[in-house]
């Protein structure tokens, strides 16, 4: 008897990280149950060739405008034809350990301009400025605590940024007019070494649609920003998943203002500095805006027992469901669902989240439903960028 329903498991799984002329490789799969075949969402590694071939560059079927030719870049000759086209004031994708960022020279007014016109993303919103040593910090902050070599000693390069005082001379455009700038140092070997070559300050935001799902491999950049930007560079898939931690140092007890892989457990065992953990606020930091990291599919936040009575009330029947989650089996005769079991423990999940949400956006579903993480400290980041991606109503 033909049956009227389908259901897919996608289990995502990583390969171990190995070194190709000095940088980094890894794979990402997306695979369907046991003896179907595998999805492959990124097979690229810096060196290895770019599998995106480059696409008309006019206004596209989703709407985005696509004007630029956008070179896909994955060779190691390839970061010199990176540090021109951002000294010459073009944008360029580049990877970093947390997600990709869309970099600029961030002392070229014109060329940090381009990455708000290239993202639709509002102008006062501020940009977090990447160096390649902390000894580049006092060119682009003042005041600088002792901590913040502490931290940077500790965690440099790595998934912190730094939140001090901006120093005079740097442009209110990068800032989004606020007194502070957000420092960081990535743990990516093609990003450090574009930095050296260039010897000063990249500011680089997720290189992505204002508000839409971060990207995790170049793939998610160019679905994003092919024909907006100069250039992709292919590093792989990003090894961290989320966006780094942000400390703010401008106030006597360092604080949180955006959870992400470090938590403050962490950064007070390595280094003996108490921070204030994460709390909703409303100040003007990278990320904190209410609504972000948004598939385009209707999707919401839900716990296991939610989805469950979802899935089987009448009124959402015909509807095709794919479904994000972490513990439970959600098989229910009748309706149409795909799953994506993500990993069980946090850092993990960081690191597949956005690979997800974006697989299960490309399928067209009616809905995406999300399982509500665990609620433990350890999750906090996950918590902020999942509460942001869903639709506040269900």
């Amino acid at each position: 008897m033909k049956k009227s329903f389908s259901y897919v498991i996608n289990v995502l799984l990583f390969s171990s990280v190995f070194s190709v002329s000095g940088m980094l490789k890894r794979s990402l799969d997306v695979g369907a149950a046991a003896g179907s075949p595998v999805r492959r969402l990124a097979t690229s590694g810096p060196f290895g060739g770019s599998p995106f071939a480059p696409k008309k560059f006019n206004l596209a079927a989703d709407g985005v405008e696509r004007l630029l030719k956008t070179q896909f870049l994955s060779t190691e000759s390839d970061i010199a034809v990176t540090v021109d086209v951002l000294r010459g004031g073009g944008v360029v994708a580049l990877p970093t350990e947390t997600v990709y960022g869309l970099a600029a020279d961030a002392r070229n007014v014109a060329a940090v301009s381009k990455i708000f016109q290239a993202k639709n993303r509002p102008p006062d919103r501020p940009l977090i400025v990447h160096v390649h040593s902390f000894k580049k910090v006092k060119e682009w902050a003042k005041d600088i605590p002792p901590e913040a070599e502490v931290l940077a000693n500790a965690f440099w390069p790595g998934p912190l940024t730094l939140l001090l005082h901006k120093a005079d001379d740097v442009d209110p455009i990068v800032t989004g007019g606020e007194p502070t700038i957000g420092l960081r140092m990535p743990n990516h070997p093609v990003f450090l070494r574009v930095l050296k070559d260039l010897n000063t300050g990249l500011a680089a935001p997720s290189a992505n649609l204002y508000e839409h799902i971060s990207p995790t491999t170049a793939e998610h950049v160019s679905a994003d920003l092919n024909g907006r930007i100069d250039a992709i560079f292919d590093g792989g898939p990003c090894l961290r998943g989320v966006e780094s931690t942000i400390v703010d140092l401008t106030r006597e007890i360092p604080r949180i203002l955006r959870p992400g892989p470090l938590t403050p457990e962490e950064i007070e065992s390595k280094t003996g500095i108490k921070v204030e953990p994460y709390r909703a606020h409303k100040e003007k930091v990278a990320g904190n805006v209410e609504n972000h990291y948004q598939p385009r599919t209707p999707t919401f936040l839900l716990s296991s027992r939610e989805i469950r009575a979802r899935l089987r009330d009448r009124a959402h029947v015909g509807k095709a469901f794919g479904l994000v989650v972490y513990s439970a089996d959600f098989y229910v005769e009748g309706r149409s669902i795909e799953v994506w079991k993500l990993a069980d423990n946090s850092k993990a999940y960081e690191e597949q989240i956005y690979a997800a949400l974006r697989a299960a956006d490309r399928c067209r579903f009616d809905e995406i439903l999300i399982e509500n993480p665990p609620s433990t400290s350890e999750w906090v980041a996950v918590w902020d960028r999942l509460s942001k991606a869903a639709h506040k109503t269900a």
